[in-house]
C-alpha cells in the first residue's frame, strides 16, 4: 500500500491542513479527487480556496476584520 501526505498551505501565514488518505488507488485520477476532497474540508472550516490560491480560516477572518475596520 501507498500513503502520500498531502499538505494544504495558507499563502498568507504557512499554516497547514493536513490529510493522509489511504491509497489503494493507483490512478493518478484518484489522487485529483483526493485533493480536490481536501480542498472542500478545508473550506468547511472556513479556508478560502480559489484557483491556485489557499487561504486559512484565521487569515480570512482577520481580513475580514481589516474590511470591517477600514
Amino acid at each position: 500500500m501507498l500513503r502520500l501526505l498531502i499538505l494544504l498551505e495558507c499563502d498568507e501565514c504557512r499554516e497547514t491542513w493536513t490529510a493522509v488518505p489511504a491509497a489503494d488507488r493507483a490512478h493518478a485520477h484518484a489522487w485529483d479527487e483526493e485533493i480536490q476532497n481536501l480542498e472542500y474540508e478545508a473550506e468547511q472550516t472556513g479556508w478560502s480556496i480559489y484557483r491556485s490560491d489557499h487561504i486559512c480560516n484565521v487569515c480570512v477572518m482577520e481580513g475580514k476584520a481589516e474590511q470591517e475596520g477600514a
